[in-house]
């Protein structure tokens, strides 16, 4: 069944970002394509040889995708896939170009994909990372890793085959140098029988002394005799001789084989070196994988999240600096050059600038705001201490519970509080406590308070009145009526 959609997309490798480029709709899977023309000024952009295409997509929710693309000519074939649809909104994207070596890095400027929202239930849909480009390097270097593995077996099957001609060798030599012992022996064995020839030559000369014929006849056989000896001799010699021969071949055979064993042993340096490259590698991607790739930039309700630096786009190698929102930008300000501060004047502020360069001979100078460097127009930093009246220093001397008491018109002097003769107190001065103020005071109880009992009757005082007054009063209102009024023990009594 063909469901393949491929929309059409002009990318330049220079400029800003590319709004809405294209769309898509929320949880597509193996559908959505974009097909894009990389174009440079305006010219279609011809894309090398054996350069790796890859797609960094940051999705909605601030994922990100970084995936391979395919090759269709010369257009880069992005496919969306299910996880760079996993969430609706504006997707930012641009394609990055690699040499084989990684060491040739060429962006394209940033565009946006609108990605619809599904109406299926979007909890369905777990949106999380895709490297399906980092997925494909690292199996890249598993394999490299199990090549080198089987490089190593395979080293050190060498190594035993190499150690196994070590020991034949080594058996070789020993058996060559048992054969140079026997040859030895012959010789000794030879030399011996030359020195036994040597004295029954010497023998039959004496009997040819005694008889010529005999010694003649004696001597021939002699001679014959050396000659056997000497014969055998040299085989002796010969063998002796084959001996050291084989003995330099078999120290031949013996280099040979060690230097076969230090090529093995470079040959294991080799791996050894290859198998941490594997590993920093590895690690490497594995730090990759921990820090979830790029980094993602701050909103203004949003801290960022820590990660690889994001590829600037072309045409920003120079002014364009990296900002919080995880973009490439110019600065809102370039202009890094500074003047000099300005002094001020009795008429004019100064102005905030470099501190000017003190000229030479100026190391006793002093920068003054004026913006020039000079001499303090006092610079005598020696103080004596005023001795008028107000201004003396304490004196010295004094001790323990003394005073400083007047002594003279801005002078004092350390003397002793000899002054213990106090007054009673009044109401303006304060004293001590007189026997009859102490009597009044111990003759109120505790917790009393002072009431004032009015001596009138009043419309507007809340004091109490005297029961006299009272009684005062009410008598003048009822004696034309017969009443009497009398209190006894507080308790008002009214007769008729």
């Amino acid at each position: 069944m063909q469901m393949k959609m491929v929309t059409d997309v002009q990318i330049d490798l220079y400029g800003e970002m590319q709004y809405y480029m294209a769309s898509a709709k929320q949880g597509d899977k193996a559908t959505r394509y974009l097909r894009i023309q990389l174009m440079n000024n305006g010219n279609e952009f011809q894309i090398p040889e054996d350069i790796i295409l890859i797609a960094n997509i940051k999705k909605p929710d601030g994922k990100f995708c970084y995936n391979e693309c395919e090759r269709e000519g010369n257009r880069v074939m992005v496919q969306l896939t299910n996880q760079a649809l996993a969430a609706a909104g504006t997707a930012y994207c641009d394609i990055e170009m690699r040499s084989s070596n990684w060491e040739l890095i060429l962006s394209s400027a940033a565009f946006t994909i609108e990605i619809e929202p599904s109406m299926r239930n979007e909890s369905a849909i777990e949106s999380s990372n895709e490297m399906t480009f980092l997925e494909k390097k690292v199996q890249h270097y598993i394999d490299r890793m199990i090549q080198t593995e089987n490089q190593v077996l395979t080293t050190e099957n060498a190594v035993k085959i190499a150690e196994h001609a070590r020991c034949l060798a080594e058996q070789g030599r020993v058996d060559a140098e048992d054969i140079r012992v026997e040859n030895e022996n012959a010789r000794i064995l030879g030399e011996k029988g030359r020195e036994k020839q040597e004295t029954e030559r010497q023998r039959q000369e004496e009997e040819r002394q005694e008889s010529t014929e005999n010694a003649v006849t004696k001597t021939n056989a002699a001679t014959e005799s050396a000659k056997e000896a000497t014969k055998e001799c040299l085989d002796i010699i010969e063998r002796a001789e084959g001996a050291l021969s084989n003995e330099e071949q078999l120290e031949d055979v013996l280099k040979t084989v060690q230097d076969a064993w230090n090529e093995v042993e470079t040959m294991q340096a080799y791996v050894d070196t290859a198998r941490k490259a594997v590993e920093s590698i590895w690690n490497d991607i594995e730090n990759i994988f921990e820090n979830e790739g790029i980094m993602v930039g701050a909103t203004p309700n949003e801290a960022g999240r820590a990660g690889l630096v994001p590829a600037p786009p072309a045409g920003s190698q120079s002014g364009k600096y990296l900002r919080g929102d995880g973009t490439w930008q110019t600065p809102p300000d370039t202009n890094t050059t500074y003047g000099n501060m300005q002094g001020s004047s009795q008429n004019a502020a100064g102005r905030a600038g470099l501190v000017p360069a003190p000229t030479a001979g100026a190391a006793n100078r002093y920068l003054r705001n004026d913006g020039t460097w000079a001499v303090p127009p006092d610079n005598n930093t020696v103080y004596s201490h005023p001795t008028n009246p107000g201004n003396r220093h304490i004196p010295a001397g004094g001790s323990s519970g003394q005073i400083l008491r007047w002594s003279a018109d801005g002078t004092a002097a350390w003397g002793t509080d000899d002054n213990t003769t106090y007054g009673t107190a009044t109401q303006s001065d304060n004293g001590l406590l007189s026997a009859a103020d102490k009597k009044k005071l111990d003759g109120i109880a505790e917790g009393a308070n002072k009431t004032t009992v009015d001596s009138a009757l009043s419309a507007s005082s809340a004091n109490p009145v005297q029961n006299k007054v009272i009684k005062s009063a009410l008598d003048s209102k009822v004696n034309g009526d017969g009443l009497t009024f009398s209190v006894v023990n507080g308790i008002l009594t009214v007769t008729y």
